[in-house]
């Protein structure tokens, strides 16, 4: 957990780390090669521990940044908003594989279109980075920005709205998704909050 003071440049060095660590494909199918933005930076001189990680990993990169609502349901919604912009970078790969089942690339269809149940969302990371291990044969590199929004809002809510239940059920949705994606992960390689 990297904890530092607001406009510190915690967004803009999980950016730097997503492309770092990023394993993807180009149109052609060969891997991007993103060394050209660490040229000529002391990261190049880290010895070749540090170099080799360099490109070697799918990232998932979530931002909790917008998730928050005055209901239960207007959160899972903003949540499913967050999922969905995650999916991009390797949704299409994964739908194009033949190694994820027909019942996967359903579930996968859910989380890209933003309409998974929220019981499906808690489910997501794991979900997420088993799929990504299956096609790739790659650990996951997760990147969570602004985890507490959700939290600190639901309390924010429930401090002034007399008997509201929004911050229980946030925890419960929130930790949950949290907890399948770190929790005893084998597919994970690195996770950063």
């Amino acid at each position: 957990v990297v904890t530092r003071p607001r406009r510190f440049g915690k967004t803009l060095m999980l950016c730097m780390l997503q492309t770092f660590f990023e394993y993807r494909l180009d149109k052609d199918g060969k891997p991007v090669d993103n060394r050209r933005y660490f040229e000529g930076l002391k990261v190049m001189d880290a010895g070749e521990d540090v170099l080799r990680e360099m490109g070697q990993y799918p990232v998932i990169s979530l931002s909790f940044k917008n998730v928050f609502g005055d209901t239960y349901e207007k959160t899972v919604s903003m949540l499913n908003d967050a999922v969905c912009k995650a999916c991009k970078l390797h949704g299409e790969q994964l739908m194009a594989s033949e190694k994820l089942s027909f019942v996967h690339k359903q579930w996968l269809q859910t989380f890209m279109d933003g309409n998974a149940s929220d019981d499906n969302l808690q489910k997501f990371l794991g979900l997420y980075m088993q799929w990504l291990k299956d096609v790739t044969g790659r650990k996951t590199v997760v990147l969570l920005d602004e985890y507490d929004v959700p939290l600190q809002k639901a309390a924010i809510y429930d401090m002034h709205t007399p008997g509201s239940k929004l911050f229980d059920a946030t925890v419960g949705l929130i930790g949950q998704f949290i907890s399948s994606g770190f929790k005893s992960n084998s597919n994970l390689a690195y996770g950063i909050i």
